[in-house]
């Protein structure tokens, strides 16, 4: 599996870049709605998604693990593959996504070709638990990297919330946190 690329960027499509590394040119499908800032000749590293089907390889890239996170988590949905989730991707940046999804805004959603009033309530539905509200100000930078990690172990927000509210405060660093909420989620 293919988990980032650092390479040149030998060109700029409408969807997607062309990303030479030793010698070899990948096409990396991307939101480069957001990338204006990309030229060819520049050196860029990309976290990417591998996805396999019978037909081809595809390989989509962003910038940051956030925007990654994001569009995995928009694959789960039913009904949206990695094409759709990239046009989702494309409209805006994974925190205002985010709080679209969080705030059910199913008028932003559906400003995406081909993204219809019931896979917006879906990607909704089945989204709004498993991102953290990035805006709320009583989550410390560390407690939010627990929480997120919860989520993506599959606990919903809200179990990840309560279990990060019972950690004690003298628990320091994300990872002592992360190991004090396993000792918190084992003796249920």
């Amino acid at each position: 599996m293919i988990a980032s690329i650092t390479g040149q960027i030998k060109d700029v499509k409408g969807n997607y870049l062309i990303v030479e590394v030793g010698g070899i040119g990948y096409k990396v499908f991307a939101p480069l709605a957001h990338y204006d800032q990309l030229q060819i000749g520049q050196n860029i590293s990309l976290y990417t998604y591998q996805h396999i089907w019978e037909e081809a390889l595809d390989l989509f890239g962003f910038i940051s693990e956030e925007e990654l996170s994001l569009f995995e988590k928009l694959l789960t949905v039913s009904s949206v593959g990695p094409k759709s989730a990239l046009a989702i991707m494309g409209i805006a940046r994974a925190q205002q996504l985010e709080e679209a999804i969080l705030s059910e805004d199913l008028d932003f959603l559906t400003s995406v070709s081909g993204v219809g009033k019931k896979t917006a309530q879906r990607i909704i539905l089945e989204l709004k638990g498993k991102i953290v509200d990035k805006g709320d100000k009583t989550i410390t930078g560390q407690d939010r990297e627990v929480i997120e990690g919860l989520v993506n172990m599959g606990y919903t927000v809200r179990e990840a919330q309560l279990v990060v509210s019972k950690i004690p405060a003298s628990v320091e660093g994300t990872a002592n946190k992360l190991k004090e909420a396993f000792k918190i989620l084992g003796s249920k």
